[in-house]
């Protein structure tokens, strides 16, 4: 009987020895191919639902390497050289800022997909001026999710919790409208604008307009 256990015990164990490298195996190939995909900037087909992590709470390293334009995964803030290739974009340089200059970035078919700002703007190198400040106000962008014209202002509480600031619109054209704030802003207007923020605009319904990065060193 003993003898006849141990010859059990043998086989049991070599079998689950055999299992066991096969599991290995696989979870290192899985691993692999997590390091390869992830090395790559990633495209979004068209119609394509983007889900993101549900980490909650603002998190402005998260949020602004979380942007979808057009199917194309992007980062703010980036330099114009580093743009898809098949965009084009257009500079007009910044009367009230030497360094900055206004930008218009557009599909392959010469479509605006969004306007910004760039800083380090230089009329001899423009592909190395930077986006700082990007308003994405079409339901091709989305930041971290957040998707002009879908998403509520209950979903960003929900998600980012209480801004750290809240502004009215005053003019009859936006009655109702309000813009939240999330982060650290500097300056009046976008031409002297410093800090890294988020800003959410919604609409009188309290669906989101547009949704801004803003990000200096």
């Amino acid at each position: 009987m003993k003898e006849w256990l141990c010859t059990m015990f043998s086989k049991l164990k070599h079998r689950l020895d055999r299992k066991s490298k096969r599991v290995v195996a696989l979870l290192a190939t899985a691993i692999l191919l997590c390091g390869f995909t992830g090395c790559e900037r990633s495209t979004i087909p068209d119609g394509s639902e983007i889900s993101y992590s549900e980490t909650s709470g603002f998190d402005i390293e998260r949020i602004r390497k979380n942007v979808i334009v057009d199917g194309q995964a992007i980062e703010i803030p980036i330099k114009l050289k580093e743009l898809p290739k098949d965009w084009t974009y257009e500079t007009s340089a910044n009367r009230f800022a030497e360094d900055r200059c206004h930008v218009e970035v557009k599909d392959k078919n010469g479509d605006l997909l969004f306007s910004c700002g760039a800083e380090n703007y230089k009329e001899s190198k423009k592909g190395d001026s930077r986006i700082f400040d990007a308003p994405f106000e079409n339901d091709k962008c989305s930041v971290d999710g957040i998707t002009p014209f879908k998403t509520t202002r209950e979903e960003i509480v929900e998600r980012y919790g209480e801004a750290t600031s809240i502004k009215n619109f005053n003019s009859k054209k936006y009655e109702g409208w309000q813009e939240y704030r999330y982060g650290s802003l500097e300056g009046k207007t976008s031409n002297d604008w410093n800090g890294k923020c988020l800003i959410v605009t919604f609409n009188e319904k309290g669906i989101v307009d547009w949704v801004t990065i803003v990000y200096t060193d």
